[in-house]
């Protein structure tokens, strides 16, 4: 037991973090919207999702504003941005820094 390693919540999260964000360059990630807000600040909070899984993003404010279209639930949209992970919600994240509508979400069309 003594030549165990052990970490930290903290630790681990961080690590797993700079993985993350050293590992995976921006990219481009098509799904549908859900859950979609805009809020007070500015920032746009959406989840997109495909028929098998779900990715919490994050559109700022500082690139909301060159958005060519409104986002909606149910819009089938492109997103280009970098994966992150937040520490303290033990999460991962698509930080988006612009986005083009793509049609109808195929689960919304359902």
């Amino acid at each position: 037991m003594e030549n165990i390693q052990v970490f930290s919540v903290f630790e681990i999260s961080r690590h797993i973090r700079q993985v993350l964000e050293s590992s995976i360059e921006a990219l481009y990630v098509k799904g549908e919207i859900s859950n979609f807000v805009h809020h007070s600040s500015g920032h746009m909070y959406f989840n997109l999702k495909d028929e098998y899984a779900t990715l919490r993003c994050t559109l700022f404010k500082n690139a909301n504003y060159k958005l060519s279209f409104k986002p909606a639930d149910g819009q089938s949209v492109v997103c280009f941005g970098k994966i992150t992970s937040y520490e303290k919600g033990g999460s991962y994240n698509l930080n988006v820094s612009s986005m083009v509508p793509a049609g109808i979400g195929d689960m919304q069309a359902r």
